[in-house]
């Protein structure tokens, strides 16, 4: 179980970096328009169906239906992201997902799933705080690593830099076969 979380750990941590990423594409793009246009002012931006990959270290694949820069927030829908690796690949999914830039908070919502190797984390939401590098949600969360195993609990905090993951109201079930 304690390599299942230091893998939801790490696959966290790498959303994360995705997400600053995305963040520092968005303030570049905005300075670039406000050079090239004088007097316009910037509402927002939008991709429909897209898709980003990273090469080489870094491999990742993230699509969804489309993303919203509105300035300060970002919106994305019906995402699924991608972490390839020699292991277990990381996959996230999700139907909603707000980024709010001001206050470094990703919010994850609506069906979200976890998948790394055969452990799938199934929660309705998942709230990242970017710069405390923490990970909270206050739902159930369920993890399921076979047809026979699973978890359930609530509160979910996960410190992505110390490595720390806690789960109230812990039950596990084993069924036979």
């Amino acid at each position: 179980m304690r390599y299942i979380f230091k893998n939801v750990k790490y696959s966290i941590a790498l959303f994360i970096a995705f997400i600053s990423t995305a963040y520092i594409l968005s303030e570049l793009t905005k300075v670039f328009q406000k050079k090239q246009v004088v007097g316009l002012i910037y509402k927002e931006s939008t991709i429909k169906n897209f898709i980003m990959a990273g090469v080489g270290e870094e491999r990742f694949l993230l699509k969804g239906k489309e993303i919203i820069d509105k300035k300060n927030i970002i919106k994305m829908y019906d995402i699924e992201f991608e972490y390839k690796r020699e292991t277990a690949p990381i996959f996230l999914k999700s139907k909603y997902a707000n980024i709010y830039i001001d206050n470094k908070l990703v919010e994850l919502k609506d069906e979200l799933l976890i998948t790394i190797g055969n452990v799938s984390i199934f929660t309705p939401s998942l709230n990242i705080f970017l710069d405390k590098k923490i990970a909270t949600n206050t739902e159930e969360v369920t993890v399921k690593s076979d047809e026979k195993v699973y978890t359930t609990g609530k509160n979910l905090y996960i410190d992505i830099e110390k490595n720390i993951l806690k789960l109230e109201n812990v039950k596990t079930v084993i069924r036979g076969s």
